[in-house]
């Protein structure tokens, strides 16, 4: 009877024993997936926090290339009277990258980064579109050298609309001008400020007019420049 009782002691001990070593390989393996993963994680880290810092040194240094041109547009628009300086600031905040535009007055010494606050919305739309206009032009080589505008002159003033137009008009031998208007007034306008001034220059214009639920005719005006006029005002 005792030694019936000592083998089953025995296959327990030896059960038991084999149960710890299993856990012990379990361990073993779990340790190293466990530090494995950490390794990882702190590696990811290291990355992330590189490609951060190079993305906010590439930002940073596309903001400095970009300034020049920017100040040189806003200068000639000039979308608010007393706000006569811009600069641009880029932070990183929850993560997420900003780009924040601040106006300074320079006689007054006050500077603000939310012109919604002080700003007639056509004065932000001029900002905004003298904001498209830098950043496009400063892009140099384009795969299309392109500016597209969709109705950006629907509520500029007239000041702001003449000051937008003649910047159009400036940058034209560099992009191609796609304009979109509903107003047939500026339309006109545009049309007349950016008529073709030398030979190599063309503007098209497209009226589109729905005349039916589903059909919509078009109308092409394409101004080619015809020479100089020359006007005998008087002998």
């Amino acid at each position: 009877m005792q030694a019936f009782s000592l083998l089953a002691e025995e296959r327990q001990r030896q059960s038991m024993e084999l149960q710890l070593s299993t856990l012990q390989t379990t361990l073993a393996k779990t340790r190293t997936s466990y530090e494995r993963a950490r390794d990882t994680h702190q590696r990811a880290g290291t990355l992330i926090n590189a490609l951060r810092m190079a993305s906010e040194s590439f930002v940073d240094e596309r903001v400095t290339m970009l300034m020049p041109l920017l100040r040189r547009l806003y200068a000639r628009v000039r979308p608010h009277p007393a706000f006569d300086q811009i600069a641009l600031e880029s932070r990183v905040e929850g993560r997420r990258g900003l780009l924040v535009t601040r106006l300074t007055n320079t006689e007054s010494n006050k500077t603000i980064s939310e012109p919604g606050d002080y700003w007639s919305s056509s004065q932000i739309n001029a900002l905004a579109v003298v904001l498209f206009l830098a950043l496009n032009l400063s892009s140099g080589v384009l795969p299309l050298d392109v500016a597209i505008l969709d109705d950006p002159l629907q509520i500029l003033d007239d000041i702001n609309l003449l000051s937008v137009v003649d910047i159009l008009r400036r940058m034209r031998g560099r992009r191609q001008l796609l304009l979109s208007t509903h107003d047939v007034r500026l339309a006109d306008v545009v049309q007349r400020k950016l008529r073709p001034a030398h030979e190599h220059e063309r503007t098209i214009r497209v009226d589109l007019e729905q005349s039916t639920n589903t059909d919509v005719e078009a109308e092409t005006h394409d101004n080619r420049f015809r020479g100089p006029v020359l006007k005998v005002v008087g002998l």
